[in-house]
Parts: C-alpha cells; sequence; structure tokens
C-alpha cells in the first residue's frame, strides 16, 4: 500500500488543504480524490506519490493563471 498526499487547490491554484491517503494503486488514488472532490469544496485536487504527481481530479476556473504564479517563481514549465 502506498500513501498518496491530496491537495487540494484554490480557484487560483494555490494549496487550501493536504490529506494523506493509502491506495493500493495510482489509479485507486485518482478515484479516491474525484470521491473526495465531491465534498472538500474546492475546485481540484492534485495527487503526489511523494515527489512524483500522479494526476489531478477537477478543474480550476483560470488554470492560466497557475501557471503564471509557477514562472513567477522561477521554474519553467
Amino acid at each position: 500500500m502506498t500513501t498518496y498526499r491530496f491537495y487540494m487547490l484554490g480557484d487560483d491554484g494555490k494549496i487550501r488543504l493536504a490529506e494523506a491517503i493509502d491506495c493500493l494503486t495510482d489509479d485507486a488514488a485518482l478515484e479516491a480524490a474525484e470521491r473526495r472532490l465531491a465534498t472538500c469544496g474546492h475546485p481540484a485536487i492534485e495527487v503526489w506519490d511523494r515527489g512524483r504527481r500522479v494526476g489531478t481530479v477537477g478543474s480550476l476556473k483560470d488554470p492560466s493563471n497557475m501557471a503564471g504564479q509557477i514562472e513567477r517563481s522561477g521554474l519553467s514549465l
């Protein structure tokens, strides 16, 4: 079993809340994130396995805003 991190994102793409959940596979973690999305009150959840992003469920109102913040932090996409 692997411990995954769920990062609940605000409309601006910033992390608002983090949770840990144990799942057997990446697919199971993404399915759990979809279920959690229905009750968490945030527009999107990123799913991570340590330093590897597994995927994102939901959507942000302005995803370009998130990319702009990444560029300003000195990282390139």
